[in-house]
């Protein structure tokens, strides 16, 4: 599941520009079991892809840009989620936030929190040129005074998976998640009459605590 944290042992695109933002936490979106391939090594791990807005850089239609960054799903201690959430909120996780339900952290609490970001940019071995977040930092003052989203915000969960979520996603990010095992589990499941649009588990609720 990507939710209740616990402690673990393209086509042409426009990259985001260089320099320090504004970025404001729009979706996150859990695209399964994923194939990847390093330095020889082929692995198999779930990941999760976190996506900001960037009020200060618009699209060509006057929407803000967006940036997003995938991660592994794991909260080892050198995890780069664990590392990236631990910087981000300005402290260090404790030992309840690794409890679950209903007091633990949730991944989902960090929908709609700004934060400053530094983007670089790195070329690759195919010519492209891709942004990467080389830092987050915690962004100051009041809630009341920070940043909104001006789009939806966006939570996808493959092991509750809300469709209406799915259908909104670009065809680049449905394919991904069609590489999965967890789709499988999910078109399994729906022939069985197992899901339907905007299905959730009872701890995917409001109440979560604060981030």
């Amino acid at each position: 599941m990507v939710g209740y944290i616990t402690e673990s042992a393209g086509g042409d695109f426009k990259p985001t520009p260089e320099g320090q933002h504004v970025m404001v936490c729009s979706r996150i979106i859990d695209i399964g079991t994923q194939k990847t391939e390093f330095n020889g090594e082929t692995k198999h791990q779930r990941k999760v892809v976190i996506f900001w807005e960037i009020p200060g850089e618009r699209t060509d239609d006057n929407r803000p840009m967006l940036h997003s960054e995938k991660f592994t799903w794991s909260f080892h201690e050198k995890a780069n989620l664990r590392k990236v959430l631990e910087s981000w909120r300005g402290r260090k996780f404790k030992e309840e936030d690794f409890s679950g339900p209903p007091n633990g952290f949730h991944i989902k609490n960090v929908l709609g929190v700004p934060s400053y970001g530094q983007i670089n940019h790195e070329q690759a071995t195919n010519g492209k040129t891709y942004a990467t977040q080389s830092r987050i930092m915690a962004f100051p003052g009041k809630k009341d005074d920070w940043p909104r989203v001006e789009g939806d915000l966006a939570f996808f969960d493959l092991d509750a998976p809300d469709m209406t979520i799915f259908d909104s996603l670009s065809d680049y990010w449905k394919g991904v998640i069609k590489l999965s095992p967890e789709w499988s589990d999910v078109m399994n499941a729906g022939q069985s009459g197992g899901y339907g649009n905007g299905s959730r588990r009872d701890d995917l609720n409001d109440e979560l605590p604060p981030f």
